[in-house]
C-alpha cells in the first residue's frame, strides 16, 4: 500500500521543527512574519506552472476554455493572480483559481490583497481549507464556472506546502498525499485530459522524487506519471536568510493509456 511506502519513506527522512506545526504558521500569519512567497516568486512559479499545464494540454489534448486551478496553501501569496496571467499566456485558456490555507488569518490577507490590487477579485476565490483534515476541496460556484458547482480540478498547484508537511506527523503527511490522490483521480464530465498536480520545492529527486514515487507507484496497476526538472533558478532563502538554492518542478499526473 502506498501509504505504508510513505510513512517509511517519512521514518528515513524525517524533518523535526517548527515548519510542521499550524501554530508556527498561525502566529507567524497573526504578526505579519510569514515571508509572502515561499521558494520562488509568484511570478517565476506562475510562468513555469503554465509551461508545465501546456505541455499536459499538448499531450493530452484540450481541455476546453476554463482551466480551474486548486492552489493548495496559498498563504498571502500572490501566485492566485500570477496563475491567472500565465495561463493565459501560455495556454490560452481562462484561469479559475480557488486558493485555500487552513489558516484563517492568511486566507483574509491574502484576499484583501487582491482586493487592494486589483480593486475587485475576478477569476479567484478563497477559502479556509486544511488539506490533511480528510474533507474534500471546496467547490467552484456557478458564478465562476459555467456549467454548475465543481469540485473538480484540472490543475493543482503546490508551491511549498508540502514541504511544511514535511515536517509534520506521518499521518498529517499521508492525509495530504491521499487529498492530492483524490483529486487527480477525480473524473472529468467535459474534459479527457487527467488532472495534473504541479509542485515547486528545493529538494532534489533523490529525496522528493523518492515520497513522489512512494505516493504515487507505478504498481498495481496505479499508472501514474512524474517527471521532474530543475528549474536552475536562485533566490532569496525561503525565510530570507540571504541562502540560494536550486529549485524543482515536480509534476504528477494519470496516465490514461
Amino acid at each position: 500500500m502506498w501509504q505504508q511506502a510513505v510513512r517509511r519513506w517519512h521514518a528515513s527522512c524525517a524533518r523535526a521543527g517548527r515548519f510542521g506545526s499550524h501554530t508556527f504558521w498561525e502566529s507567524q500569519y497573526e504578526r505579519g512574519k510569514a515571508p509572502n512567497e515561499w521558494f520562488l516568486a509568484a511570478e517565476q512559479a506562475a510562468t513555469s506552472t503554465a509551461e508545465a499545464f501546456a505541455a499536459h494540454e499538448k499531450v493530452h489534448g484540450l481541455g476546453g476554455p476554463f482551466a480551474k486551478v486548486l492552489h493548495i496553501g496559498c498563504g498571502t501569496s500572490r501566485l492566485g493572480n500570477c496563475l491567472i496571467s500565465a495561463l493565459a499566456s501560455h495556454s490560452q485558456v481562462s484561469g479559475r483559481v480557488m486558493s485555500v490555507d487552513y489558516s484563517a488569518v492568511a486566507v483574509a490577507a491574502a484576499q484583501a490583497a487582491v482586493a487592494m490590487e486589483a480593486g475587485e477579485q475576478q477569476q479567484q476565490l478563497f477559502r479556509v481549507w486544511d488539506a490533511a483534515s480528510g474533507t474534500p476541496p471546496p467547490a467552484l460556484p456557478n458564478t465562476m464556472y459555467s456549467c454548475g458547482m465543481s469540485s473538480r480540478y484540472d490543475l493543482l498547484v503546490d508551491k511549498g506546502t508540502l514541504d511544511a508537511l514535511c515536517f509534520a506527523t506521518d499521518d498529517a503527511l499521508v492525509a495530504y498525499l491521499a487529498a492530492m490522490r483524490t483529486c487527480l483521480l477525480a473524473p472529468s464530465l467535459d474534459s479527457t485530459m487527467p488532472p495534473l498536480l504541479v509542485h515547486f520545492t528545493d529538494d532534489p529527486p533523490e529525496v522528493r522524487g523518492e515520497l513522489f514515487a512512494s505516493a504515487f507507484p507505478t504498481t498495481n496497476g496505479e499508472r501514474w506519471r512524474c517527471s521532474c526538472v530543475e528549474l536552475d533558478l536562485e533566490g532569496p532563502g525561503s525565510l530570507g536568510d540571504g541562502t540560494t538554492s536550486a529549485y524543482y518542478r515536480y509534476t504528477v499526473h494519470r496516465d490514461m493509456v
